[in-house]
């Protein structure tokens, strides 16, 4: 039986603009690098098609080494390659798929004013094979990288 290990993540970000104009940008994978320093890179592997409900396919890779990581869990550090499927309507959600972790992220936002939004980000982790021995170091650093992208986020406007 494979080992398999979940964790959970949530974090709140409040962002000075509009709720459609934060979910559009989020949205669009291209504009991770904006906002999330761990990513490397993003390549659109398929657009979205309507008329079968494909959802938007990207390839990004991520790189959690420099950030919060500890000497006990270098072998997780390099680029790890995730596949993102970004599904529309509400919450924003994404499936990401790479070797040993799975990811589900859904973000919501809520507007509070005219120029004013609510963001919850969460997400669930799921580490399987060798990942599950550095399941408490991955869940910090991604705890940490969530903080910091909305962070960023939110500085953005």
């Amino acid at each position: 039986m494979t080992r398999s290990v979940e964790f959970k993540v949530v974090e709140f970000a409040v962002i000075h603009t509009r709720a459609d104009a934060v979910r559009n940008f989020v949205a669009d994978l291209k504009n991770l690098r904006y906002w999330d320093a761990s990513t490397e890179s993003v390549r659109l592997v398929r657009a979205s098609d309507s008329t079968s409900g494909s959802p938007d396919v990207y390839d990004v890779s991520v790189d959690f080494a420099p950030f919060g990581g500890c000497c006990l869990c270098l072998p997780t550090s390099g680029a790890t390659h995730l596949l993102y499927e970004v599904t529309g309507g509400t919450p924003l959600v994404m499936k990401g798929t790479g070797s040993g972790v799975r990811t589900l992220e859904t973000y919501t936002f809520r507007s509070v004013g005219p120029k004013t939004t609510e963001m919850t980000y969460v997400v669930r982790v799921n580490l399987t094979g060798w990942r599950t021995f550095f399941a408490t170091c991955i869940e910090r650093r991604t705890r940490y990288l969530a903080r910091s992208a909305l962070r960023r986020l939110s500085r953005f406007w």
